[in-house]
């Protein structure tokens, strides 16, 4: 735990660094004019918020992905690298208009990811659908979670956590576990996702 906690830390600075010096990766910050888009997208359809895993290396994988399941499954998407609570406000907004929540963190920013579900708990928000993509680490996963879904690839890399989401992670027994494996190196794993995510989101609005 010592050591992810180290890369965590690590991560964020290159996050931060990356980002803000307009390196090849997803920006930890959601623009004035992306979030009027937003606002208006989450008035009439439910918002996935997507967090990059380590920089630079993630760079727009998960951004990418956002693109392609807003555009599949009706869905207003959004990705940031690392920064968690820049979704809050938007995720807020959703609730608030009855639609629906997801929330995806691929390799370190399933760490994240797990965070943001937990404010979404504090402020008792639902999340239908926790994605967490070929992380390194488990954890806890919130009581306010519906459904999480753990996705890993097959092919080795040097962070590969050694055991898969159980019970023993769960706040609320009620939440269901879904795994599934892809064959797919770790960088790859978030682009060999979208079936599976797109499946998840449509089964959950009944589609």
């Amino acid at each position: 735990m010592k050591r992810v906690g180290w890369l965590a830390r690590v991560g964020l600075s290159l996050v931060l660094a990356g980002s803000l010096s307009g390196a090849s990766c997803t920006s930890a910050l959601i623009s004035h004019e992306q979030g009027v888009v937003l606002t208006e997208q989450v008035k009439k359809m439910p918002y996935l918020a997507m967090i990059e895993g380590l920089q630079p290396a993630s760079g727009y994988r998960m951004k990418e992905l956002g693109e392609q399941i807003a555009g599949s499954s009706g869905v207003s998407a959004c990705a940031t690298s690392g920064n968690c609570l820049e979704h809050m406000k938007f995720i807020r907004q959703a609730s608030s208009n009855n639609q629906q929540v997801y929330i995806a963190g691929f390799s370190m920013g399933e760490n994240e990811a797990r965070t943001l579900a937990e404010q979404c708990n504090r402020e008792k928000i639902g999340v239908e659908r926790l994605f967490l993509i070929d992380g390194p680490n488990t954890g806890k996963i919130p009581e306010n979670v519906r459904k999480a879904v753990d996705i890993v690839g097959t092919e080795p890399y040097v962070f590969r956590r050694g055991k898969r989401y159980g019970e023993n992670n769960l706040e609320n027994p009620r939440t269901e576990i879904k795994h599934y494996e892809v064959s797919a190196g770790h960088l790859d794993v978030p682009a060999a996702s979208r079936s599976i995510i797109e499946s998840e989101i449509s089964s959950s609005r009944g589609r």
